[in-house]
This record gives C-alpha cells, sequence and structure tokens, in this order.
C-alpha cells in the first residue's frame, strides 16, 4: 500500500490556487473555515480550511495520477445538494471519466458512475461530513471501479466500449452544494497506487497540513527573498508567491532542505498510523531541470518526478514517502538537476 499523493486545503484564494497549478479555481471558489467547515479531529492545535464551491464549479487538481490506483476526499453539503460529481477522475487521453454524482439531490442519493455505466448508488445525508472513495483501473481500454462510502462499498462496474487505455488521470471535483456561501465543502485528496486495497484506500484518514520548522541543509548558495533563514520564506502557510528562496547560478546537484521535527505539536497528537507525506513545491527559473523530495531523517529520500521550471510562472512538483512514522523528523529536499 503505498500513497501517490495527498493534499489538504489551506487558506489559499483563488488567485494562489491558481499559480499552483489547480484549475478551473475563480471567485466562486473560496478558502472557507469555522465550525461545521472543516474536517478535522478535537486535538488539531491549529486552523484547517475546506474549498468552499458554488454549485457546478470544477476544479481540478495539478497532479497526473497513474492510471490505476484509487482516490478519496471528504465532502458537505451545508444546507441542499446539486446534481454535479463531487469526485471524478479524467483520463488524460480522452477525457473519459470515472465519478461519484449526486443523481437525486431531493433524496440525497449520489451514483457511482464508470463513464455512464451505472455501479451503484448510495444515500449520504445533506449536512454530515461524507468519506468517499473508488478504486479505479483505466489501464486497459476496459475501465473498471469499485465505489465506497464512509468506509462501504455501494457497487462496482466495467465499462469495455473503448478504444484507447489511458496512461494518467486528473482528480477533480465540483460543487455539489448550493450558492456561496452555502457551497459545497471539499477538505482534501489522497490518491493511492494499484498496490491498495479497496478497503485501505476507503477507510477515512485526516490529510493535515505541516510547516517545515527548521532549516536542515543546503548545497550550493541559497538566497532568501527577505530575512536570513530558507524557512522564513518557504514554508509560510498559506502558500505565497512573493517569498522564496533562490540561486543565482544553480548546479546539478544543489539542494535546499528543511524539516518539520516537531510533528506531534503541529498535529496535536502522536499519530499511530501515517499513511504517508507530501511535499510540495513551486518554483520558476530558465535552462534547469529539478525535483522535490521528502524522507524519514533516518531513512532514504522518496524522489518526485523530474519538472522543468518555466521563467514566466510557477511550476508544481511533488513527492510522496511512506516511510513517515508518528514520530518522525521529516525532511523535505528540493534539488537541482
Amino acid at each position: 500500500m503505498a500513497v501517490v499523493w495527498s493534499w489538504a486545503f489551506g487558506a489559499e484564494t483563488h488567485t494562489e490556487l491558481a499559480l499552483m497549478g489547480w484549475t478551473g479555481v475563480s471567485n466562486q471558489t473560496v478558502p472557507t473555515t469555522g465550525t461545521g467547515k472543516v474536517y478535522t479531529y478535537a486535538s488539531f492545535p491549529g486552523t484547517k480550511y475546506s474549498l468552499e464551491l458554488r454549485q457546478g464549479y470544477t476544479v481540478t487538481a495539478p497532479p497526473l495520477l497513474p492510471s490505476i490506483g484509487s482516490v478519496a476526499t471528504a465532502f458537505r453539503a451545508q444546507t441542499t445538494y446539486s446534481n454535479n460529481s463531487v469526485l471524478s477522475i479524467i483520463g488524460n487521453v480522452d477525457n473519459d471519466y470515472i465519478s461519484i454524482y449526486c443523481s437525486n439531490p431531493g433524496t440525497n442519493t449520489f451514483t457511482g458512475y464508470v463513464n455512464g455505466t451505472v455501479a451503484g448508488t448510495v444515500t449520504l445525508p445533506v449536512g454530515n461530513w461524507h468519506y468517499i472513495s473508488f478504486t479505479y483501473d483505466m489501464s486497459t481500454t476496459t475501465y473498471s471501479a469499485e465505489f465506497f462510502a464512509n468506509g462501504a462499498s455501494f457497487g462496482s462496474a466495467t465499462n469495455s466500449n473503448y478504444t484507447n487505455a489511458q496512461t494518467g488521470v486528473n482528480v477533480r471535483t465540483q460543487g455539489v452544494g448550493n450558492y456561496l456561501p452555502n457551497g459545497g465543502l471539499v477538505a482534501q485528496f489522497i490518491a493511492y497506487d494499484s498496490g491498495t486495497s479497496a478497503a485501505d484506500a476507503a477507510t477515512p484518514m485526516f490529510v493535515s497540513r505541516l510547516t517545515p520548522n527548521a532549516d536542515t541543509s543546503t548545497t550550493g548558495t541559497w538566497t532568501p527573498s527577505s530575512g536570513a533563514t530558507n524557512i522564513g520564506v518557504t514554508a509560510g502557510d498559506p502558500y505565497d508567491n512573493a517569498t522564496y528562496t533562490q540561486e543565482a547560478t544553480p548546479s546539478s546537484g544543489n539542494n535546499c532542505v528543511t524539516e518539520v521535527n516537531n510533528l506531534a505539536v503541529q498535529l496535536g497528537l502522536t499519530p499511530g498510523v501515517v499513511r504517508g507525506g507530501t511535499a510540495h513545491t513551486y518554483s520558476s527559473g530558465t535552462n534547469l531541470t529539478a525535483f522535490a523530495s521528502i524522507r524519514d531523517s533516518s531513512g532514504s529520500y522518496t524522489d518526485g518526478a523530474t519538472v522543468t521550471p518555466d521563467e514566466a510562472d510557477t511550476t508544481y512538483a511533488f513527492a510522496t514517502s511512506t516511510g513517515i512514522t508518528g514520530s518522525s523528523t521529516i525532511n523535505l529536499k528540493y534539488e537541482v538537476v
């Protein structure tokens, strides 16, 4: 079992989310917090956020995920449902889809679809947080999926009416509530690999943001945009495109490493189960390639895919490690290739 990618929404505006690679964001997709508006647990010491979406507005996450695996999210409608897909994946070749769709708002009914083929239905009461997921396979010309709500399966289906396999998918959500300020709330996403059982992917989990709290090391000469520390300009939450650390003349192997060494403090508990951790980086530049990386400080780094930063705007890169434990010091690295 392995987490491929994870995300918790924060206080970023739609403008900042666009800089972070999210598409479909607008002034009708806004960060929100407060009682009932966040998916959290009692001892969490910080402020959690959800993304609140007006009905029908679609937001797509930046990473291209594997064509076989599982995805999960936690969502809530505040007053009423609308006919939209609260969790879906879209193939990168033909835009074929697998989704959990609110098929009857009047009866609180959701349907699992494999590109139009019905897998099953489930009733999810308005006003509650619900944890939904599905396993999927779009890696061949026969697509398949099994759908879950709050840990229980509500159907599976296959659909073989295709000529192309998908080589990757993007995960997305739609506003399944009403108009703002009573839109649909989405807290997080988790994507798992094909080795993860359907039951594990369906088990409700919390995704929490961590803020690096110490500089670890650098190779090369890194200069913060202000102040004397790299965490002072790279560890901000929410993301701020105006603060950064940089190298004027980067060379292969140069890197900047920060750390989280107070995991239990930031989470408000020592977690008994940690499925994984994802490092998110955003960079710009010319004539270079780079990657994000993450590890438990006593273990080996897990490197993400190499990206080519764009000069005009920020380029997203991520890495996910499943070697994190509840007592880890976590190292987060950005390295030039």
